[in-house]
């Protein structure tokens, strides 16, 4: 309804409309879950609200315990002793504790749903406890590696140098060691969307807080280590190999013919020599991420690679069962 000079009038329904909005954005939620809280089609703003307090709770304890660590510092300056090298790390992972759990609570509130938070979060609940420590301990591995990452690369080290080599291998050693591509497939099995959104969560967060105080953007470290694992011995191998893959795809032969039983035997020996683990996860993981292709890659050329990667797992897959079927 407008006036006669053309004005917009509001009524009592419409205000309260307006204040209900600006609450719900002061407590930290997004337009579009607001939109969803107010239309009906969101969670009802009970649940909402509680992911609210126990996010607010999470932050005032990472703050108190921030705040403990600056003021014991600040008593011991006073009293003009020296600050301990182990005073000065905890005082620095403290910082960073609390900073982390800011940025990644943004993140979540940018990208994802109340409902799609609480689904993965049930999801987690029903798995294996020691799964979850193996996550924590693989994302506390991933963060030293990609401080080391991010120092490199701002120092112009080229991705195919020594030491940068020598962080692409240790991070596959990590992977395989928490068996992140299987925790990750089953992730993607379950829901796939989800997933990838937690994903791209996950990996943000990283790179902002390996960041800390530069100007890159979120992606910059990621392709830096996307060119290093492009650059390493075993993924050039690998590059032939599913180029190989991709023509008997086209020239449509069976996943149990001869070539891809041969080609398939080839990318068996090439993950033993290197590490990579179980064929056929390696081929489903591979297949699914974009983790070592850089961000610019164009999208026909990833499906490509999506397409030859999931032929080599099936092709692995059937050689694993011919053995598997000859050895009983």
């Amino acid at each position: 309804m407008r006036s006669a000079k053309g004005w917009r009038c509001y009524g009592s329904k419409e205000l309260a409309r307006l204040n209900a909005i600006m609450t719900l954005k002061a407590l930290g939620l997004t337009l579009v879950r607001i939109r969803g809280v107010l239309s009906g089609t969101s969670p009802p703003l009970t649940q909402v609200l509680q992911m609210q307090l126990g996010m607010w709770r999470a932050r005032q304890v990472s703050a108190e315990q921030g705040l403990g660590l600056v003021h014991a510092a600040l008593a011991r300056l006073e009293s003009r002793q020296q600050l301990s090298v182990q005073e000065l790390c905890d005082l620095a992972r403290g910082m960073d504790m609390s900073n982390r759990m800011v940025v990644t609570r943004e993140l979540i509130n940018e990208s994802i749903t109340a409902e799609e938070e609480r689904a993965y979060m049930t999801w987690w609940a029903a798995r294996p406890p020691a799964e979850a420590v193996a996550m924590r301990d693989y994302s506390a591995a991933l963060r030293r590696l990609f401080r080391s990452l991010q120092v490199l690369m701002t120092a112009k080290v080229d991705p195919a140098a020594a030491e940068v080599q020598a962080l692409i291998d240790q991070w596959n050693q990590t992977a395989l060691r928490y068996q992140l591509r299987r925790i990750m497939l089953e992730l993607i099995d379950w829901n796939a969307s989800i997933a990838h959104k937690w994903f791209d969560v996950g990996r943000r967060a990283l790179t902002r807080s390996v960041s800390a105080g530069e100007s890159a953007a979120d992606h910059d470290v990621w392709d830096f280590f996307a060119l290093g694992v492009k650059a390493s011995g075993w993924s050039q191998a690998l590059d032939r190999l599913i180029d190989e893959a991709a023509l008997l795809s086209k020239r449509a032969l069976a996943p149990s013919s001869l070539p891809a039983r041969t080609l398939a035997s080839r990318f068996a020996q090439i993950c033993r020599a290197h590490g990579l683990g179980d064929p056929v996860i390696y081929a489903r993981w591979a297949g699914s991420f974009a983790l070592m292709r850089q961000n610019n890659e164009p999208a026909d050329v990833k499906a490509q690679r999506r397409v030859a990667w999931e032929y080599l797992g099936h092709a692995s897959a059937t050689a694993a069962t011919k053995r598997r079927g000859t050895s009983g």
